[in-house]
């Protein structure tokens, strides 16, 4: 509050406002309904203030769905056109990424309701943005597997998505180890063991051993 006291114009105020009083919002439900129309209050400046960036749009999305979950109604529309042309060209900021990539966990925890087909929306503009490459393609592609998994039941998707995450960071040994598992799980038993096979050294020891130990119960005969 301090910071957008003295700097009212500040994008940044305005995004460490918003970032305290949903954090706050969770600790507090008592008081989480007052606080979280108060965070809207700085959505709608830092809108103002900066009104290509879809941060602002992403806070909007989370906030709503968790006024949903707590039984109360959006104050207002939800514009998905603007911010699917904001993510769709826009030069990927940190937190963008961060707030997008988070939303699929906030559904799967409870604490957010918010329409699939919109998060997916959302996935599919950011993903079609040539300019968001590398480490945040993967940890977007990885967030979106979440979603598939949990959601919407698309194990098949699920398994790309995780699978593009691991090829484009493979030194994030989690996205390779939740690829493989994932192939077991649905019971691609000869990918997981040729996978396992190809990039198992980006797995610790014990988690190879325990694939391996999955791999010969679910595929008799291994």
């Amino acid at each position: 509050g301090h910071e957008v006291a003295n700097h009212p114009g500040s994008a940044a105020a305005n995004a460490g406002a918003i970032k305290w009083l949903v954090d706050t919002a969770d600790r507090n439900p008592a008081v989480a309904l007052d606080l979280l129309h108060r965070a809207l209050g700085h959505v709608n400046a830092y809108q103002r203030i900066d009104p290509g960036n879809p941060i602002p749009g992403l806070y909007r999305l989370l906030i709503y769905g968790r006024l949903v979950q707590v039984g109360a109604s959006p104050p207002g529309p939800f514009d998905l056109g603007a911010l699917e042309q904001q993510l769709a060209v826009t030069v990927p900021r940190p937190l963008m990424v961060t707030l997008l990539g988070y939303t699929p966990a906030c559904m799967i925890s409870g604490r957010c309701v918010v329409p699939q087909e919109i998060v997916l929306a959302l996935f599919d503009a950011a993903l079609g943005n040539p300019r968001v490459g590398g480490g945040d393609r993967a940890y977007l592609l990885a967030a979106r597997s979440d979603l598939h998994a949990a959601v919407t039941g698309d194990a098949v998707q699920a398994v790309a998505d995780i699978a593009g995450a691991a090829r484009l960071d493979p030194g994030a040994s989690n996205y390779t180890r939740r690829w493989l598992e994932m192939l077991v799980a649905t019971q691609r038993y000869a990918e997981a063991a040729a996978a396992l096979e190809t990039h198992g050294e980006r797995l610790t020891p014990q988690e190879r051993q325990e694939l391996r130990r999955r791999l010969a119960v679910g595929e008799p005969g291994r």
